[in-house]
């Protein structure tokens, strides 16, 4: 149990940095894939590439899925709110893109975690 403060934490701080790396508030460097391979490939490459920063996470950190979202769920309130002060956004869109975003972390910490009780499992 205490290592749970600290396990928070570090989910949060992960869950934050990777927002703002795989999709940064007006600086959207994905636009430049997008007019070469489209957007639908580009946002598909986006989630990938979540999936994978979540299980390399949940790989090294040993973190489950609940303590990852207890994290990971109040940086993405501090993330929307710092957006939203910051940036002044037009549409509420960011709010549904960063939540996927956290979704496919979690969703690879999850996929990890399965990945690893399957091969320790005769």
């Amino acid at each position: 149990m205490e290592r749970l403060p600290r396990d928070l934490a570090v989910c949060g701080t992960f869950a934050l940095v990777s927002g703002l790396v795989l999709w940064p508030p007006g600086a959207v460097y994905w636009t430049a894939v997008a007019t070469v391979v489209g957007e639908a490939p580009t946002i598909g490459l986006v989630l990938l590439v979540a999936v994978a920063l979540g299980a390399a996470f949940g790989r090294v950190t040993r973190i489950g899925v609940p303590r990852f979202l207890g994290g990971g769920v109040p940086a993405y309130v501090v993330g929307m709110v710092a957006i939203r002060l910051v940036v002044a956004p037009d549409s509420p869109a960011h709010l549904l893109w960063y939540a996927g975003l956290l979704a496919c972390l979690g969703g690879g910490v999850a996929l990890d975690r399965y990945v690893r009780h399957a091969s320790a499992t005769p």
